[in-house]
């Protein structure tokens, strides 16, 4: 992989990041389908948590192109 192009890398390692993203939709799709007590503090912390997700593929996503060099 050394003579591949850096943004293949910095793909590669959004994997886990945009799995993660599913995984949440999961969780939100069996907690409004079934007889849970939602908390504020529950929801707050899962909103949260897929904010700091959402920023970290963002910012590699950008990544990806500066490697690239093509403009966004």
């Amino acid at each position: 992989m050394s003579d591949q192009h850096p943004a293949f890398k910095t793909v590669y390692d959004m994997e886990e990041g945009v799995a993660d993203i599913e995984r949440y939709g999961d969780l939100l799709m069996d907690l409004g389908t079934g007889d849970h007590d939602l908390t504020r503090g529950g929801v707050y912390v899962i909103g949260k948590q897929l904010k700091i997700l959402g920023q970290a593929v963002d910012t590699k996503w950008r990544l990806v192109f500066d490697q690239l060099k093509v403009p966004l």
